[in-house]
């Protein structure tokens, strides 16, 4: 019986990966030098948790808050500017300063891939509808006034 037994558990011993194996299979280290924050508002507590271990695992540095400072900010696919300034107490983006606010959909692409990608058709918006709305208000009644 321990014959039978022996060969199937042989199989699965050699495919089960060990923790140092891991990283061996996927010295892949795009995420490098990236410092990303997630913003868990709308993403969830586990496809949140998913995109944590593959940022460490391909060597990117997590950011637990805006003060810490990181180059790239990860925010729901349906994310509005207005929505991430409240989330995050700021007036306007601007406060975010050089963070590069993404969709999620850009990590989970770099992620497929297995590279960065250009975050250009990800990004969000860096001016708010409603403080565009308020400053094109505000220079129309300069106008008519003056």
């Amino acid at each position: 019986m321990e014959d039978a037994e022996g060969p199937g558990n042989k199989r699965k011993k050699t495919e089960f990966c060990h923790s140092g194996c891991k990283e061996k299979a996927t010295n892949i280290q795009f995420l490098r030098g990236c410092h990303v924050q997630i913003l868990e508002a709308g993403i969830g507590k586990v496809r949140s948790e998913l995109f944590r271990k593959k940022i460490i695992e391909f060597g990117g540095t997590l950011c637990s808050s805006i003060s810490g400072r990181p180059s790239v900010l990860v925010v729901d696919d349906n994310m509005t500017v207005d929505r991430l300034c409240r989330l995050l107490k700021v007036e306007e983006t601007e406060h975010l300063g050089s963070v590069t606010t993404v969709r999620s959909l850009w990590l989970s692409d770099s992620i497929k891939n297995r590279k960065l990608i250009s975050t250009e058709n990800y990004q969000l918006p860096s001016v708010s509808p409603t403080l565009f709305a308020k400053v094109n208000l505000t220079s129309l009644l300069f106008v008519s006034s003056g």
